[in-house]
């Protein structure tokens, strides 16, 4: 367990309660990150990742503006054979999940796997339009946002992208299978979420929607 002291304890409880009940959206992630992100030091470096660009919308540093600064670096040459971008290092799912179920395991938190899915949910509606900006050590100007995708496989995707008009978009993570609203082919039709998301829960089922009202998954 984390070293929390009274005052955590009691918050801790609350957010234990509505995880481990399914009971959660992405407003109760927000804040149960922030609880315990100053608890994480080195350890669960993912999970950190995302505690820290949710209490920094704005960041300068971290694993995704470094994999944005080396993508910019390489122009977007892709490696040999591949379609990965030279440098450029994302999370991968099996890491991503292990962090979470790590995170959980530590806390004493039951996980299943709609647990991680759910958590996984609410992490990516949170992250969706998160800034990045810095100066290199050579002067270079790196700048960047995270944007949602979903694909026809049932994942849903986040993306960096320089957010310009003709700016590339890079897979840095991604997680399924989520059950998407069969019109969502004409919502998105390129597969981009081009619209401000949130997590809602229906009947017990976390759900994510536009700010629209349209149901997405």
């Amino acid at each position: 367990m984390l070293n929390l002291d009274d005052k955590e304890k009691c918050l801790f409880e609350h957010y234990k309660r509505l995880i481990e009940s399914l009971a959660f959206d992405e407003y109760d992630i927000l804040g149960f990150l922030i609880l315990i992100r100053r608890h994480l030091e080195g350890n669960h470096p993912y999970i950190r990742e995302f505690a820290d660009l949710i209490a920094h919308r704005r960041r300068n540093r971290g694993i995704v503006m470094d994999a944005i600064s080396a993508a910019i670096d390489s122009a977007y040459e892709t490696e040999d054979g591949s379609k990965r971008i030279k440098g450029y290092h994302g999370i991968q799912e099996s890491a991503w999940r292990k962090d979470v179920e790590g995170v959980f395991s530590e806390l004493e938190i039951a996980c299943t796997e709609q647990t991680i899915l759910d958590f996984s949910l609410c992490v990516y509606s949170i992250t969706q339009y998160t800034q990045y900006e810095c100066r290199g050590k050579n002067g270079a100007h790196y700048k960047g946002i995270i944007e949602l995708f979903q694909n026809d496989t049932d994942e849903l995707s986040l993306c960096t992208t320089e957010g310009e008009r003709d700016s590339i978009y890079v897979c840095f993570a991604k997680i399924g299978k989520y059950r998407f609203n069969k019109m969502f082919p004409k919502l998105f039709p390129s597969g981009h979420i081009q619209t401000a998301v949130e997590t809602f829960r229906e009947e017990g089922i976390l759900h994510l929607r536009t700010m629209q009202g349209e149901v997405i998954i």
